[in-house]
Order: C-alpha cells, then sequence, then structure tokens
C-alpha cells in the first residue's frame, strides 16, 4: 500500500495537465541543462562537486522537459546521490544523461507514452524505439534506441563479431539478419554512433563474380550429379547476392551433355565433381565385371534324402540360363557319403547353396 501510495505521489507531483501546454511547443529534452538553482542546491564547497539525489534528476527531467516520469519510489529510496564534478553549467551533461547515469547500470530511462519510464537495464533491448540511421546524432549520449544499419560487404559475420565487441553491458544487443546484408542494433547513441563509423572500415565491398557459360560431355549418366550441384549453386548464389534467375545447370541424357550458366569461380569445381562421377562409375563398372567374371569351387556334402540324380537336376536348372556359369561332380564311393564338387560364378554360389539346401 505505501509503495503504491508514492508512486502515485510521484506521477500526481511530475505529471503537468496537458491543457497546460497545450498553447505552447514543448521543449527539446535532448538538449535541456540542468537548471542553475538546482545545481545551486547540490553544490558542495567542500568537494567542488554536485551531489545529485536520482529522485530529484528524475523530477527536475520532468518539470524542464514537461513530461510525465513514472518509476518505482521504492528503487529511488536506496539510490544514493552521484558526484558530478563542479564545472561550468554549458560543459554539463544534459538533464537526460544525468539521469541516465545516476540510475547506471542497474536501471534505465525508456520512452513511454508522452515521457518516460523507469526500467531495468535488462528490459531496455525489448523497450528501445526504433530510430533512423540519419538521426543517430541527434540521440543523447545514453539513449536507448534500435538502428538497422545496411551492409554492402562480403562478410557480414565479420562485422558481426566485431561490433559485438563493443556494445554496452548489459543491454547491447545485435543481429544479422539471414541474407547478412544488415545489422540491428540495439544501445545507447554514443554506441550506435561508433558502429556506424566501424561499419565503413569492416564491410569490405564484394567482388564482382561474372556469369560464363558451362558445358561437358560425359558417357555417365549425371542426373543426380546435375540435381546436387544444382543446390549447390543456389547456396553459392544466395551467399554471393547473385541473380539466381541466371544461374541453372541442366543434364541433356541424348545429348549426354551437362550444361548451363554458372559463377566463373563454380566451373573448376563443376569440373571436378563430374570427373569425380565418372570416375566412380568407371570403378563400380570394372568391380561388376570382375564379380561376374570370377570363379569359386566349393565342396558339399549330398544331404540326407536325396539323391545325386535329384540333386543335379535342380543344379543344372540353376545353371541353364547362361552356359559355363558352374560344374557339378559327386564322388561314387559308396562307402563314404556322397560329396559335391561344384564350381561356378562368385555371384551364383549363395543360390547353388540354397538349392542344395546347406550353407
Amino acid at each position: 500500500m505505501r509503495k503504491s501510495l508514492l508512486v502515485g505521489a510521484v506521477l500526481l507531483l511530475l505529471a503537468t495537465p496537458a491543457s497546460h501546454f497545450s498553447q505552447a511547443a514543448k521543449p527539446d529534452w535532448r538538449t535541456l541543462k540542468a537548471a542553475p538553482s538546482f545545481l545551486t542546491a547540490y553544490y558542495k564547497p567542500e568537494k567542488r562537486c554536485y551531489e545529485l539525489p536520482p529522485l530529484r534528476l528524475l523530477q527536475h527531467l520532468a518539470e524542464q522537459a514537461q513530461v510525465p516520469v513514472r518509476y518505482d519510489a521504492s528503487d529511488m529510496e536506496t539510490a544514493e546521490a552521484m558526484s558530478v564534478a563542479a564545472q561550468a553549467r554549458q560543459d554539463l551533461a544534459p538533464v537526460f544523461d544525468l539521469c541516465q547515469q545516476a540510475l547506471a547500470p542497474r536501471l534505465t530511462l525508456l520512452p513511454e507514452g508522452e515521457g518516460f519510464a523507469v526500467f531495468t537495464m535488462l528490459e531496455a533491448p525489448q523497450r528501445a524505439p526504433l530510430a533512423a540511421t540519419e538521426k543517430l546524432d541527434a540521440l543523447c549520449e545514453s539513449e536507448w534506441a534500435t538502428v538497422v544499419m545496411t551492409l554492402e560487404g562480403r562478410d557480414g559475420r565479420l562485422v558481426q563479431d566485431a561490433v559485438g565487441k563493443v556494445l554496452s553491458r548489459p543491454g547491447g544487443r545485435l543481429e544479422l539478419t539471414l541474407d547478412q546484408q544488415a545489422l540491428v542494433v540495439t544501445d545507447v547513441g554514443r554506441v550506435l554512433r561508433k558502429v556506424r563509423d566501424m561499419i565503413p572500415r569492416l564491410d569490405m565491398p564484394r567482388e564482382q563474380v561474372e556469369l560464363v557459360e558451362y558445358q561437358r560431355a560425359s558417357s555417365t549418366d549425371l542426373s543426380a550429379l546435375c540435381a546436387t550441384l544444382t543446390e549447390f549453386l543456389a547456396r553459392y548464389a544466395a551467399l554471393a547476392r547473385l541473380p539466381e534467375s541466371r544461374i541453372y545447370l541442366r543434364w541433356n541424357r541424348e545429348a549426354g551433355v551437362l550444361a548451363g550458366i554458372v559463377p566463373r569461380p563454380c566451373a573448376s569445381f563443376l569440373d571436378a565433381a563430374v570427373e569425380a562421377a565418372q570416375k566412380n562409375a568407371a570403378e563400380r563398372a570394372a568391380e561388376e565385371t570382375s564379380r561376374e567374371q570370377s570363379w569359386v569351387n566349393f565342396a558339399v556334402a549330398v544331404p540326407e534324402g536325396l539323391t545325386a540324380l535329384q540333386l543335379e537336376g535342380r543344379l543344372r536348372a540353376l545353371f541353364g540360363p547362361e552356359a559355363g556359369i558352374g560344374e557339378l561332380r559327386m564322388t561314387s564311393d559308396k562307402d563314404k557319403p556322397q560329396t559335391l564338387f561344384v564350381r561356378c560364378r562368385t555371384w551364383l554360389e549363395a543360390d547353388v547353396r540354397d538349392a542344395i539346401g546347406v550353407k
């Protein structure tokens, strides 16, 4: 209850009726300096400085700028006075910046409606208003804002890493758009201006990539490779900011030709990919030929219940489609189990064993 009364009292003190200012334009709060009478009231001659209570600074800002300032009274009760070296009034920071210095590092002022409100520093990135790049010079040193800064260079990640090192802690926030064409920066005015000045030195111009005709003949079917390379070219074009509609690759099966329009740096990579595909196809063909031409010899006992003629007939039926793929011979010693000697193609061995009924 006490907290609510305190907040209400402060709001009544700071908020001036709108009708009172309806006939006159409000002063620019960004340029307002502390009034001489205000500074005199808090001057400490023995220390040659001003001892400025945060609560009185907020009230002075509200009075000078003719706007309401909302805050939690309990936060102000424990806030210590800020010491500022005595100097000429015109050399002092604007009242707004003095308020920010007094509230830091835990609290900060942010726009709210027609005036301001005190928030925790962690809330600054979500509540900072959007500002145009050309308006950066008008911002106060400690005024929070979010600015979208366009990039023209080839490496947005490099710029992001460098800018991230100068952001305010806590509160500063940085995001790189997916296309790497812009940085979204949230921070106070002095840091935003520093980032703006850094970018031209970091954002190196992109090299112009030439598009060239590409054509490669091949006796190997490259349809699958063509699909893979098309995906690669699309990703390359996006990263290099090239017109994707002008880049393509097609496989003409009848003519045996891979052709299209590609970035010049990619041509040698495509050649290497085609050569690798042709080599793999040749190795697979050689392996298949070797497998078909190789022979295997093995001996198995004739299973019980089968006669030599039955087994021979079963195997002849299996071997029949291709001459010379296998041959068999059986022992005739009646005192020993009959043994079958088989010679066949390597790829046929498993089928022969299945026909005999052994593994």
